[in-house]
C-alpha cells in the first residue's frame, strides 16, 4: 500500500536524524496535508539538513532560501522582466523561484519585512501567487518548511503574527540529549535516500487522505478538547481547529486507516500552541483526550529524568554512589510501570508506540547509570 512506502521514508530519515521523531512525521503529515511547518531551535540542529533532505525523496522542484532583514521580494519571487517594462507591465520572473516550487525551505523566516510578507501570506494559505494583473494564480506548492533560530521580534502577537499562525504545525527542537544517539550520530556516514516519492503518489496519497472519514465519537472529543482548552485560558482561532482536520485525515491515513481515531489527536500538540510555554500543558492536554496511558508514561518518563539530572551534576563521592543507587532502583521501578501501561494499552486497544519508546529510553537511562555511576566503566 502507498502509506506502507511513506512509512518506509519515515524509518530513513528517524535513522539518520536522531532524537527527530515527532518532527519528522510532521513532515509527511504536512505534505499529505498540503500544510506549513515551522521548526524552532539554535543553530546546528539540523534543521535545514533535515528539511532540505525531504525533498531528496520527493519528485518535483525545489527552493530554499535564507531571509535576512534586507532581503528583498525578487530573491523569493524572481526579478523584474525587463522586456516587460519595455511594455508598461510589472511582471516577474518566476523561474526557478518560490512560485514554481513543489517543496520550500524559508530560512530564518521571521527575518520578514513587509515588502515580503504581503507576497508569502497568500502563498502560505491559499496556495496562490498574485501575477503582474493582480490575479490569483494556484501554484503546485505541497509544503513549505519554515525555519528560524528565535522566535518573531515582537513575539507571536506582534508584527508577523500573521505569518506566525499561518504556520500549522510547529515544533521546537535541541542539540541531541542521550549519550547513545551522540555515538550513533558520529558514526553515521552520509545520507543517501532509498525510498522516492514521486509527486504522482504524493497526490494519490493527499486524495485518499481527502476521503479518510471523521467519525462522531472524533468529532466530540474535539469538541470537549475545544472546551478545556477555552477553559485552561488558551485561545485556538476557529480556523485553526477547522484546519485541523486535514492533519487529522493525513496521520490517520499514513497509520493506515480510512477512518481518524483518538490516536490521530497527539498530532494536535504541535497545532495548538502560540507561546513556547503553552507547548507542556496542551501537549498534556491534549494527549489526555486521546491516550490517558500515554500521559501516565510521560508523566513517569519526567520523573525519572529529574532524577538524572540530579545524577550528572554531582561530583564523585559517597553522595553521588548514594543517588546512583537511588537511581537505578527507581528506574527499575518505572521501566516496569511503563511495560504494564504498555500491556494495558495493547489490551484496550490503544497505540502503545510512545509507550514503548519511553521503556526503551528509562531502560537505556538505567544501563548508562549502571555502568558509569556504579560500576565507574
Amino acid at each position: 500500500m502507498l502509506n506502507t512506502k511513506f512509512q518506509q521514508f519515515e524509518g530513513e530519515l528517524s535513522q539518520y536524524f536522531l532524537e527527530r521523531d515527532d518532527i519528522i512525521r510532521g513532515l509527511l503529515v504536512a505534505i499529505i496535508a498540503r500544510g506549513n511547518l515551522l521548526i524552532l531551535g539554535p543553530p546546528g540542529t539540523a534543521k535545514t539538513a533535515l528539511a532540505e533532505t525531504l525533498s531528496e525523496h520527493l519528485g518535483g522542484r525545489f527552493f530554499s532560501r535564507l531571509l535576512t532583514r534586507v532581503s528583498a521580494p525578487e530573491e523569493l519571487f524572481g526579478p523584474l522582466s525587463l522586456k516587460a517594462l519595455e511594455n508598461d507591465i510589472y511582471k516577474r520572473v518566476i523561474s526557478g523561484k518560490l512560485p514554481e516550487a513543489d517543496v520550500a525551505v524559508i530560512d530564518e523566516v521571521f527575518k520578514c519585512n513587509s515588502a515580503v510578507l504581503n507576497t508569502l501570506l497568500p502563498i502560505l494559505n491559499e496556495r496562490v501567487y498574485f501575477d503582474e494583473g493582480n490575479q490569483a494564480k494556484p501554484i503546485p506548492l505541497q509544503v513549505l518548511v519554515g525555519l528560524s533560530n528565535e522566535l518573531p521580534e515582537g513575539g507571536v502577537d506582534g508584527e508577523l503574527a500573521a505569518l506566525w499562525d499561518r504556520f500549522d504545525l510547529r515544533y521546537v527542537t535541541g542539540y541531541i540529549k542521550e549519550e547513545q544517539n551522540i555515538a550513533e550520530m558520529l558514526k553515521l556516514n552520509g545520507y543517501s535516500p532509498r525510498t522516492k516519492i514521486s509527486l504522482k503518489d504524493l497526490t494519490a496519497a493527499q486524495q485518499q487522505a481527502s476521503q479518510v472519514n471523521v467519525s462522531e465519537d472524533v468529532v466530540s472529543a474535539l469538541v470537549r478538547l475545544w472546551k478545556e482548552l477555552k477553559h485552561q485560558g488558551f485561545v485556538v482561532s476557529d480556523r485553526r481547529f477547522r484546519g485541523s482536520l486535514r492533519f487529522l485525515k493525513a496521520h490517520a491515513w499514513l497509520e493506515g486507516r480510512t477512518e481518524v481515531n483518538n490516536d490521530d489527536i497527539p498530532i494536535l500538540a504541535s497545532m495548538f500552541w502560540s507561546e513556547p510555554d503553552q507547548i507542556k500543558p496542551i501537549r498534556k492536554m491534549v494527549l489526555g483526550f486521546a491516550n490517558p496511558l500515554a500521559v501516565k508514561a510521560d508523566e513517569i518518563f519526567d520523573s525519572v529524568v529529574e532524577l538524572e539530572a540530579k545524577l550528572k551534576e554531582l561530583t564523585d563521592g559517597p553522595e553521588k554512589t548514594t543517588v546512583a543507587t537511588e537511581a537505578n532502583h527507581k528506574l527499575k521501578v518505572a521501566a516496569k510501570l511503563l511495560e504494564s501501561l504498555a500491556k494495558q494499552a495493547k489490551a484496550e486497544g490503544r497505540n502503545a508506540v510512545k509507550i514503548l519508546e519511553r521503556v526503551t529510553q528509562v531502560q537505556a537511562m538505567n544501563e548508562a547509570v549502571v555502568q558509569h555511576h556504579l560500576l565507574g566503566l
